[in-house]
């Protein structure tokens, strides 16, 4: 079996979320002898035009780096040089030449909803029901998402297949108490919530501190509006007790993670929860809320806390309880590492992937036509 990748990024050129999640998705399927290549749109906008800038690395790490525009050509050449048996992919605004391929190469499509969208939401809403409806077959990240896609009556076949996350490294936790959040600034991954509990935190707790990693990578100038609505709101005690540190690579937020005492998830949605998992990875208790797929993940009172979506102040409660207590966040830690290593390893996730990709294969004939 070979699995061709459509991503809109893919690391080092990117950080998110997506990017973090099919880079994992492919590691696991090389580690396990499964040939997979990638085509990777980054920060690729269908508005612009002009000649794109394509990469080729050497080792088949990344097949191409489209920059601006939408060389079809070019996509279907690198494709049938590999000759995928599946297209598998993770951007719904990619959607158009995953079918293209599929057209081209008898290949069936595996989509996996990295993010849901409300309502309308917009181009990239109407483009995801398409995917919804026309692909082969949908891999959710978790129960909920499944469900979440049932619900609204779509009849592609539905797999449940988490996210790979990799192990943390062991942590240090010394020094002034730290709490972390990492992740997207936008209403979904409840920023305003976050800044409302570190308002509580900060004045209950003199010696606490909070690092933000994270921001809105496609637009900068927002992404710059959030430190300072959080300065121009801020006690301005608390000023030097707060530090945004952006968007990081993978070993610089491993290495935060690694530093931190607690990680504060307060999102409204989640179809996973890869920033959680992750900090969980480290050994990190998680304070988050009973959002989506969370429940999923964290078990209330054993390896973190759940409280209702927007609550500041039970968040901030839960937060302090924790930082005011090692011992019981150092057990949290432990355990929710454990259940992370368990559940999401390269190796726990890779047999869930195949079986995606081999029903997909079963609904739909077709052999690739290579070149």
């Amino acid at each position: 079996m070979r699995v061709l990748h459509l991503t809109r990024d893919f690391p080092p050129d990117g950080a998110g979320g997506i990017s973090t999640a099919a880079a994992g998705m492919v590691a696991a399927l090389r580690d396990g002898g499964v040939p997979a290549a990638v085509i990777s749109f980054d920060h690729w906008r269908r508005r612009e035009q002009g000649a794109p800038l394509v990469v080729e690395p050497g080792g088949d790490e990344v097949a191409l780096r489209i920059r601006r525009g939408a060389p079809l050509a070019a996509i279907e050449s690198s494709a049938r040089r590999f000759c995928p048996d599946v297209v598998h992919l993770h951007h719904e605004n990619l959607w158009s030449f995953a079918d293209a391929l599929r057209s081209t190469l008898g290949c069936p499509i595996v989509y996996t909803t990295h993010v849901l969208h409300d309502g309308d939401g917009g181009a990239s809403g109407g483009e995801q029901r398409i995917a919804l409806r026309y692909a082969d077959l949908i891999a959710a990240p978790s129960r909920s998402a499944a469900a979440e896609i049932a619900a609204v009556g779509v009849a592609t076949p539905i797999h449940v297949v988490p996210n790979v996350v990799a192990a943390g490294a062991p942590g240090v936790r010394d020094g002034a108490p730290l709490g972390l959040f990492a992740g997207r600034f936008d209403h979904a991954k409840g920023i305003d919530t976050l800044f409302d509990v570190m308002d509580a935190a900060l004045r209950a707790h003199p010696e606490l501190r909070f690092a933000i990693a994270g921001g809105l990578p496609a637009s900068g100038k927002r992404e710059r509006r959030w430190p300072r609505r959080w300065h121009e709101r801020a006690d301005p005690a608390h000023a030097g007790r707060v530090q945004f540190h952006g968007w990081l690579d993978r070993g610089a937020l491993s290495a935060l993670y690694a530093r931190a005492h607690v990680q504060i998830v307060p999102s409204r949605r989640e179809t996973f929860g890869l920033s959680a998992a992750e900090g969980m990875a480290h050994g990190l208790p998680i304070v988050a809320t009973r959002a989506g797929a969370l429940p999923e993940i964290i078990e209330d009172g054993a390896t973190g806390f759940l409280c209702a979506p927007g609550d500041a102040a039970a968040i901030a409660e839960r937060v302090l309880a924790l930082v005011r207590d090692p011992d019981r966040a150092a057990q949290m830690g432990a355990l929710g590492a454990a259940i992370v290593a368990q559940r999401f390893s390269a190796a726990a996730v890779r047999p869930q992937l195949v079986a995606a990709y081999e029903a997909a294969l079963t609904s739909r004939a077709g052999n690739c036509k290579s070149e």
